[in-house]
């Protein structure tokens, strides 16, 4: 990845986005060396971001958003709470890592737009239990209007889609750091055009 001729594209009215925090700290690291290197004594900071949380920033900026956004925290305790709820044998289960597997679970299907009703071992007992708690969680955030990150670029599509474009978009969009983008990011992108 040669990061001087990204670098040198960069303008106020453009984005980096990334998969994770640790890349975006880097990529600040060294966007600072490459302006010292260009002599520069100011410069414009530069939007370099997780993916996750510009979604956030552009749903946030959507016109007519109806559903509370859920932090992490929130979504981790609604998930023990289903599952310690609807499980015969809690005592046997490692709660904790079986809600991050959930969740984890959750982001996958989201992300690369599996229809859970269409998987093939849907027979299986554990895929059963995860199903119906996949099937109460979003239940229960329909009837309370939640979303968790997960879904969001569902509804950005959502608001593009009734002519409701997010407000303020980069007018460049580097991707950095990613190997491949999930089928719903990319539908998003796309329709940013």
């Amino acid at each position: 990845m040669n990061l001087n001729a990204i670098f040198s594209q960069l303008t106020q009215n453009a984005v980096v986005l990334t998969p994770n925090r640790r890349l975006c700290s880097f990529l600040n690291e060294q966007l600072n060396s490459w302006h010292l290197q260009q002599q520069r004594t100011v410069w414009p900071s530069l939007k370099v971001l997780p993916i996750v949380d510009w979604l956030q920033q552009l749903w946030i900026t959507c016109s007519q958003q109806n559903e509370q956004l859920l932090n992490d925290e929130q979504v981790e305790y609604i998930w023990q709470r289903i599952i310690y709820d609807n499980f015969d044998t809690v005592e046997l289960l490692k709660l904790d890592a079986t809600v991050k597997q959930a969740i984890e679970a959750m982001r996958m299907l989201v992300l690369w737009q599996v229809p859970v009703n269409e998987i093939e071992f849907s027979e299986a007992l554990d895929w059963r239990q995860f199903y119906n708690w996949l099937r109460i969680y979003s239940d229960y955030c329909n009837n309370n209007n939640y979303i968790d990150v997960h879904h969001l670029p569902e509804q950005l599509l959502n608001c593009i889609n009734q002519q409701q474009k997010p407000k303020s978009l980069p007018q460049k969009i580097f991707l950095l750091g990613f190997d491949e983008l999930p089928p719903s990011w990319q539908k998003l992108f796309d329709a940013l055009k």
